[in-house]
């Protein structure tokens, strides 16, 4: 998919379409753009979501595993309590590709004045930015790029997400050239070889392991308790004394007896019935791979409920 614009605002938008579960990357820009997206046709926020070192692992200083970050945009306005337009000021203000990072002010700092004043226009407005610059003059043009930033982030180009062949191609992406994505990365960018290769060989490894398993193979099988057949065969008789064999057992109020039931011995040992219910039943890898047609994945199922 070649993106108009920034490649992350593409991603975001797919994902806000629902085409994709998330966007992995390390460009924390992503957030930026996740922040401000919209589903179609829809004026409310997008659940958009960033998974950070998914390809990156491995620490470059310790050499130690690191863990995946699944982060969603929705949630980290709601923690740091800023609008959507608030997080893109205070983004800005740390230093993005579309304007410099004001020397001396970290993110500690960008997200207070952003909190206090609402927006870098007003935050301009009111002197709060001003021993970080040298004169008026450079406030003035750092301002028209912090204005350009804004409007790029919450108004990017992306794809055309109701594109019929985008979502063919992002639904059923077709076989990966090895061999073109090396050359076009390590060849044509100077991309790291090694690296290359170890990705791309996590990519053929996945391409070769079985189909995905269906649902019902994770639910064990629960069946119903048969019923006692009506006119089943009674406990034995109850005797008044306290000898040899009673079936009786005393309870209940006085000079009553509950009579204990017990199964016919025809349906003693009987296997259980199955359940009404075929998609709870387990099957093993061998029983799927033996149904052929009938073995079919969760979404080819819900594909052909939905008509598609």
């Amino acid at each position: 998919v070649q993106a108009p614009g920034e490649a992350e605002a593409s991603c975001v938008a797919i994902v806000a379409a629902g085409w994709a579960f998330a966007v992995a990357t390390e460009d924390m820009d992503t957030l930026t753009f996740g922040a401000t997206a919209r589903g179609i046709a829809s004026p409310e926020p997008a659940p958009v979501v960033m998974l950070k070192n998914l390809f990156n692992t491995e620490s470059a200083r310790t050499g130690q595993q690191r863990p995946v970050w699944e982060i969603h945009a929705q949630t980290a306005l709601e923690e740091l309590q800023m609008t959507s337009r608030q997080l893109v000021d205070a983004s800005i203000l740390c230093g993005c590709d579309y304007a410099d990072a004001l020397r001396g002010l970290g993110p500690a700092t960008a997200f207070s004045v952003i909190r206090k004043h609402g927006s870098i226009s007003s935050a301009l407005h009111k002197g709060a930015l001003a021993k970080y610059f040298a004169s008026k003059e450079a406030a003035d043009a750092w301002a028209a790029d912090a204005a350009e930033a804004a409007d790029l982030f919450t108004t990017p180009q992306v794809v055309d997400v109701l594109a019929p062949e985008l979502r063919d191609q992002v639904m059923s992406p077709p076989s990966p050239d090895f061999e073109g994505l090396r050359r076009f990365l390590v060849d044509e960018n100077s991309f790291e070889k090694d690296r290359v290769q170890r990705l791309l060989d996590r990519i053929r490894a996945s391409k070769g392991q079985r189909a995905q398993r269906r649902l019902d193979s994770f639910f064990p099988a629960s069946p119903s308790p048969s019923k006692v057949p009506k006119g089943g065969a009674s406990s034995s008789s109850s005797s008044s004394g306290g000898g040899g064999g009673g079936g009786s057992i005393k309870g209940g109020s006085p000079g009553t007896e509950t009579r204990k039931r017990r199964l016919p011995e025809s349906a003693r040992g009987a296997p259980l019935p199955k359940r009404a219910f075929p998609l709870f039943q387990t099957h093993t890898e061998d029983d799927l791979s033996s149904k052929g047609g009938e073995a079919a994945t969760v979404e080819q199922e819900l594909g052909a409920a939905g008509g598609g």
